[in-house]
């Protein structure tokens, strides 16, 4: 497993706001994201846009084309430099369990 596959926590002062399920509910590794179906309904749809404030651990859904069929995906922010303003946003297929 390599650190993309790692959530950070979120501990930027926003992240008091805003609503997502525990990481540690969320199994994720190089391609794929498993979750229940409350997790999946607890994160915000953001399919036609991005949140506007992105700072570590602070993850939410959107649907994109995947090889001709729409997919689910968890999106979540992690390396954030402060310095100069960056921050990598990962991608994951989302696979529900219920």
């Amino acid at each position: 497993m390599n650190k993309d596959n790692i959530i950070p926590s979120m501990t930027h002062p926003y992240g008091m706001c805003w609503q997502q399920p525990p990481t540690y509910l969320i199994l994720i590794d190089d391609t794929h994201a498993v979750m229940s179906r409350l997790d999946f309904e607890i994160l915000m749809d953001y399919t036609r846009s991005q949140p506007s404030a992105l700072y570590n651990g602070k993850m939410w859904k959107a649907q994109y084309e995947d090889e001709g069929t729409l997919k689910w995906f968890l999106c979540y922010c992690f390396n954030e430099n402060e310095k100069t303003n960056e921050i990598d946003i990962a991608y994951r297929e989302i696979l529900i369990i219920d």
